[in-house]
């Protein structure tokens, strides 16, 4: 009969002999394993990674490295460079008034869109143009309710150098749903400021080009022609200067700009006239001489009137451009402006302007019909 003791023996060398075999087992399946990888010749395109997968208990199924493409930034960035030279990246049909170019970048740290205005080529230079006139940008992000930004204003050129940057705050979640509107606008001295053209970047077709990976991304963009409101016949620029103590109303025509051609778009002979208009009725009327035929004739003729100061402030006057046709018949309008208490807009302003200042002040006037 065996004791206790030798039971507990005999049941521990039957479990270590489990074990050794589990243990050789393992071995050599594992070295079998190797032999079999090292009679499989090596793929070029297989890493390191992915052979040591066959056995890593913690592996990833379908491991692969995907090698980088060789084509590095400075590449990238030629191409955008030639890209820009050669133009804008479509060719719209519609009339543009130049092109601009601008850079924009996001900086996903602190959620900011930076914007850089380096500069518009100009289609062509107005003719009508004031020699003082400026030009300057304007920038909003769209539709995000977010301030607006301006450039500086320069000088009127073909090459229009503003090299400013901006900075927007856009979340990173809603950068791709914001659109970039930039604006040329001009003015001169007396004129206000006029839209020239603007153009709208959609930040999410910029996406495959590395926006969101804070890539700087250059843009050579057409500016396409602001449509002017109907109606509008042209401009007339005038000066409007009252003195209290002669009781004179001086008023100065300036020169006019884009007057509507005749229509056989022969240029028109043009002249000004002006009458004074009280409680419904004409109370003077005087006009300029007229000018050879020129869409953009310069008049600089002064009309003087005389108006009681118990009266000015119930006093409209009429500007009419016209053009003289055959004789017995009636001269064509070509377009007019109210300036007085009952107008609105620039056109009161003016007209109030005048009647508290002492001094003269010119503004450009629309014409309409």
């Amino acid at each position: 009969m065996l004791g206790v003791d030798a039971i507990l023996i005999i049941i521990v060398s039957l479990v270590l002999s489990l074990v050794i075999v589990l243990y050789i087992a393992l071995v050599l399946k594992f070295v079998m394993r190797k032999a079999k990888e090292k009679s499989v010749p090596n793929d070029p395109q297989t890493s390191f990674i992915e052979r040591m997968s066959g056995w890593h208990p913690f592996r990833v199924a379908n491991t692969k490295c995907v090698p980088i493409q060789p084509r590095t930034y400075d590449e990238l960035k030629k191409s955008e460079e030639k890209l820009t030279e050669t133009g804008s990246m479509t060719n719209s049909p519609e009339k543009t008034a130049g092109k601009i170019k601008l850079s924009l970048q996001y900086d996903s740290m602190r959620s900011t869109l930076m914007a850089t205005i380096h500069k518009v080529e100009l289609q062509e230079i107005p003719s009508s143009k004031a020699d003082d006139e400026n030009y300057y940008v304007t920038l909003k992000i769209l539709p995000q309710n977010h301030r607006s930004f301006q450039t500086k204003a320069v000088k009127k050129s073909k090459s229009l150098e503003f090299k400013e940057r901006f900075e927007f705050r856009v979340a990173y979640e809603k950068l791709h749903a914001q659109s970039l509107k930039v604006t040329l606008c001009s003015f001169d001295r007396f004129s206000q400021h006029e839209p020239l053209g603007d153009h709208t970047v959609h930040l999410a077709d910029l996406e495959a080009r590395g926006l969101s990976l804070s890539r700087e991304i250059l843009l050579f963009r057409d500016i396409q022609t602001v449509q002017k409101a109907t109606g509008v016949l042209g401009e007339l620029m005038i000066s409007l200067g009252y003195l209290r103590l002669t009781e004179r109303l001086t008023i100065v025509v300036i020169r006019a700009r884009s007057l509507a051609g005749r229509e056989d778009q022969i240029d028109p002979a043009v002249y000004v006239e002006v009458s004074l208009i009280h409680e419904g009725g004409i109370l003077k009327q005087k006009k300029t001489n007229i000018k050879e035929p020129n869409r953009n004739p310069v008049f600089n003729e002064t009309l003087t009137f005389h108006i009681p100061v118990g009266i000015l402030h119930q006093t409209s006057f009429m500007l009419c451009v016209k053009s003289p046709v055959l004789k017995g018949t009636e001269d064509k309008l070509l377009g007019r402006v109210f300036l007085g208490p009952a107008t609105t807009g620039s056109q009161f302003d003016h007209w109030n302007e005048m009647r508290i200042n002492s001094k003269p002040i010119a503004r450009w006037h629309k014409l309409l019909d």
